[in-house]
């Protein structure tokens, strides 16, 4: 703490002579330190980030998501190679894939065909790399196909691909074939049966090549497996399977110790070369367990799919069933999650993967892929990457794990509704903290940090294990889950405000939430606090201020500004205004307000407008020349930062964030958060939020994409905090020492109107100073030496009347009364005692009093009404309370 020196002057009338004589003679370069230019922490998350707190020297990001990867996690490739053993990510062999990999198998020379959109390697559809990771130049299939590709499968001489609605070079071909070494389109076209357009399934035996076909994609059945001369394209058997009890259309296959493995709503095992269904194979079993994808092992069959029972018994979303007979295994791991897709591992076990960003097995979450022992247990393989529609995974000969999807992001690590961050590396915190809720994805609303504790409000049942309905406190040092809120004690919502005694939070009582404040540790109700106005408390220099509406004071519009006393929660107003979603920040004797105007053009804007008023009077001051969607504003060591989408200021579009100087003028500052359309692109920056020494912004990205970054912010741009002092007859000015010391010291300086510089005086290092004051207003700002960079303003003199004194009260001994009063804010020179003998007169006496705040005296016989009013020289204030 730096303690203030004093400098004395004197200043006389409106004059600007003596001490205001020295007139502004230039700016020069200011000592600018912006907020940092790269983000020390910056993250995208696949659904809502709503919130942000710190506690200590660690940031913790609340919101309804399931994982986060860092904003440099671009797409790389559609198709990625992973280790089977821990998940990083090794080279896929592609350079380049801008599009979906559908379909994937191996050319018996330790290369791969692919297929899907590509923009980079020769073909645009079908692909040949080579066991080296290159592609194969001779390899260029230059047919037009529309329609997807799911199906690859070597047959013979041919490489044969299908899938959906297939047409090439404008032909219906549901099944064609390739020339493997040259990509040529063969004259090979089997006919599907039936009018079936769509082939969800390929096995290659004994020159025979088995489809599983339907009619359609969109709930179409599969009628027909089918099997095809290799050579001719003559059907050599097809085995109608819509008799087959349990049937629904559904439909995978694959080879098990020589037998045909279809599963269509149950399994049945086919003879592969005559297409005759085995009847003692899974003999018994009841029908129905769900559709299906299958992983054949040597002895075992892995089924996932959507489902919570497997024939007749408890299996959730996985089982296994013994590939000689198709008895069901005891394999039974639980997900949360249906599987999408199916693969062995090296282990004996399986990949399994789902359709979201991850994947919550035997109450472990894990990334979307997770690896599952043969002994039904959760593997330490992790996945290096993450795609946003999980289309292909497929484990190579070479023991290499392939994924592929709509997009795929490298470092994404699965994190449910909470996630913290070092902000002295920008490092990721373990996941130490644990909601969860039951059948669900928890959702964090609100966190506030004070000390060493994290408060956490959302739709949650429990935390690291223990039962907590949405509202909870750990103790992040520790992760211990604190017995807070006490018993009783109902929080519906949190304010801005917690502190290391209490918090302020909403408390349901009777059929309506009342702003009150329980203790930090205890959760215990402060009974003796019981403000008279429900808000957004802020507390600023042991003051706690309140924004919010009139729900306890008979009005339901517009906005108050005030004080609460921290005692009794008493209520004192300083300004009422029209503006709507409203939000405050104070700055020495400044205070900010940004709301909606209303009838303004547009009526969904979050905030429209920025606006600032004196501290204790509540007159306006500077209007910061910015409007658009404003979300939310943060002052920033002399400086607004402003959020939101669509936002302009001077007549020029920003978005995103931008700075403005304390006159309003843009800085050179650029955070990264602009319009131009791309993955890290937000349309509008919703939350931004201060934790000391560091700035935390929100966005919507494009689609349901979300950032949040981090920015440090060091130094400061202008001085901080001026306000001022009546002390006798001159005004004390005090503002924060910059981090940095000015090298020519401080500047204080003002005008007769908002931003105007009649006059300015050298302070040197001081960092207060002593000045009488003109009877009216002066507008007085500080700035270093030699820098455009200036303060927030203070408004000194009277500009209106005074408000009335408040809380009135009387000390009767004998004959001897005495009355005390409680100063209202702003400038007072005197108070005037009246009294009468009824209500409202003033017949009894009449007396001018000083600037003191009470008076004694004896008094005669009788009842009197007695009341105080304020003066200053632009008039007198209305009575106190009588």
């Amino acid at each position: 703490m730096v303690t203030p020196t004093c400098i004395r002057g004197r200043v006389a009338g409106r004059a600007t002579a003596g001490l205001l004589l020295v007139l502004l003679a230039g700016t020069g370069a200011g000592l600018f330190a912006s907020p940092s230019a790269t983000p020390l922490v910056d993250w995208l998350f696949p659904s809502v980030v709503t919130t942000t707190a710190r506690v200590g020297n660690r940031l913790y990001v609340g919101g309804w998501f399931r994982s986060a990867r860092p904003s440099p996690g671009l797409p790389t490739t559609y198709l990625h190679a992973l280790s089977p053993v821990t998940g990083a990510i090794v080279p896929s062999g592609i350079p380049y894939a801008n599009g979906d990999i559908t379909a994937f198998t191996a050319d018996g020379s330790g290369g791969y065909f692919v297929a899907g959109w590509f923009t980079s390697i020769g073909s645009s559809r079908v692909a040949h790399v080579l066991a080296d990771g290159t592609v194969d130049p001779a390899f260029r299939f230059s047919g037009v196909v529309e329609g997807t590709i799911t199906e690859l499968v070597r047959v013979g001489p041919s490489l044969v691909a299908g899938g959906a609605f297939l047409h090439v070079d404008s032909a219906f071909r549901p099944l064609f074939a390739m020339n493997p070494v040259t990509g040529a389109l063969l004259p090979w076209a089997p006919v599907l049966p039936n009018g079936d357009t769509v082939v969800r399934g390929l096995v290659q035996v004994n020159g025979l090549l088995i489809a599983l076909t339907k009619q359609n994609d969109f709930g179409g059945v599969v009628r027909y497996v089918t099997a095809y001369d290799s050579a001719s394209g003559n059907v050599a058997w097809q085995t109608d399977v819509t008799g087959a009890p349990g049937f629904t259309g559904r439909g995978v296959m694959g080879l098990s110790g020589g037998r045909l493995i279809v599963a269509l709503d149950r399994l049945y095992a086919l003879n592969p070369l005559t297409g005759a269904v085995d009847p003692a194979w899974a003999a018994g079993m009841p029908a129905a367990f769900g559709p299906a994808v299958m992983a054949i092992g040597p002895s075992t069959i892995y089924i996932g799919g959507n489902f919570d029972t497997f024939w007749g018994q408890p299996r959730r979303h996985l089982a296994a069933v013994d590939a000689a007979t198709g008895a069901l295994l005891p394999w039974a791991p639980q997900s949360l999650n249906p599987i999408a897709l199916l693969t062995l591992s090296p282990n004996g076990g399986v990949f399994a993967a789902t359709v979201q960003t991850t994947v919550t097995i035997n109450g472990q979450v894990v990334g979307q892929i997770a690896e599952i022992d043969a002994a039904g247990t959760v593997t330490p393989f992790r996945p290096g990457v993450t795609v946003d529609r999980v289309e292909l995974l497929q484990l190579s000969p070479a023991n290499t794990l392939f994924v592929s999807g709509f997009s795929g992001y490298i470092g994404e690590v699965a994190r449910t509704g909470l996630v913290g961050f070092d902000l002295t590396t920008g490092a990721l915190l373990p996941g130490d903290i644990t909601l969860s809720v039951a059948g669900g994805i928890p959702r964090v609303d609100e966190l506030l940090g004070v000390g060493d504790v994290l408060y956490v409000r959302g739709a949650f049942d429990a935390v690291n294990g223990q039962a907590r309905a949405g509202v909870a406190a750990i103790d992040v040092t520790t992760n211990t889950v604190l017995p807070w809120p006490a018993p009783g004690v109902a929080v519906g919502l949190f304010s801005e405000l917690a502190t290391a005694t209490h918090v302020y939070v909403y408390v349901k009582q009777g059929d309506q939430y009342l702003l009150r404040r329980v203790g930090a540790i205890t959760g215990v109700l402060d009974p003796t606090w019981i403000p008279a106005v429900g808000g957004a408390p802020i507390l600023d220099r042991g003051q706690l201020w309140v924004l919010g509406g009139f729900p306890s004071i008979g009005q339901s519009q517009g906005t108050f500004v005030g004080t609460l006393d921290a005692v009794t929660g008493a209520y004192h107003e300083v300004l009422r205004t029209s503006l709507l979603n409203k939000q405050l920040r104070l700055d020495g004797d400044t205070l900010y307000l940004a709301g909606a105007i209303p009838g303004s053009p547009n009526p969904l804007a979050l905030y429209y407008a920025l606006f600032a008023f004196d501290r204790h009077t509540g007159v306006p001051v500077f209007a910061p020349p910015v409007s658009g969607d404003l979300s939310a504003f943060e002052v920033v060591d002399g400086r607004l930062i402003v959020a939101g989408g669509a936002l302009t200021t001077g007549g020029q579009p920003r978005y995103g964030l931008l700075e403005l100087t304390r006159s309003g003028t843009p800085t050179a500052w650029n955070s990264g958060f602009v319009a131009e359309p791309g993955p890290v692109s937000p349309s509008t920056v919703l939350e931004l939020q201060r934790h000391g020494d560091v700035i935390a912004a929100a966005s919507r990205q494009n689609g349901s994409l979300y950032r949040a970054a981090v920015f440090a912010v060091s130094g400061a741009e202008a001085p901080a905090g001026l306000r001022s002092q009546l002390v006798g007859q001159d005004t004390v000015f005090t503002w924060d020492p910059m981090t940095v010391p000015p090298p020519g010291g401080y500047v204080i300086e003002g005008g007769f109107a908002a931003g105007q510089t009649a006059a300015s005086l050298p302070v040197g290092n001081a960092t207060s100073v002593a000045l009488p004051m003109p009877a009216g207003p002066v507008f007085i700002r500080v700035r270093p030496q030699g820098s455009s960079e200036v303060s927030n303003e203070v408004v000194a003199g009277c500009v209106a009347p005074p408000l009335p004194p408040t809380a009135l009260t009387t000390t009767l001994s004998g004959i001897d009364l005495s009355l005390a009063w409680t100063a209202p804010s702003g400038a007072v020179t005197g108070y005037t005692l009246l009294a009468g003998t009824a209500s409202g007169l003033s017949n009894a006496a009449t007396l001018a009093l000083g600037p003191q705040t009470s008076v004694a005296g004896p008094v005669p016989g009788g009842t009197f009404f007695a009341r105080v009013t304020a003066s200053n020289a632009c008039g007198t204030s209305g009575p106190s309370g009588e």
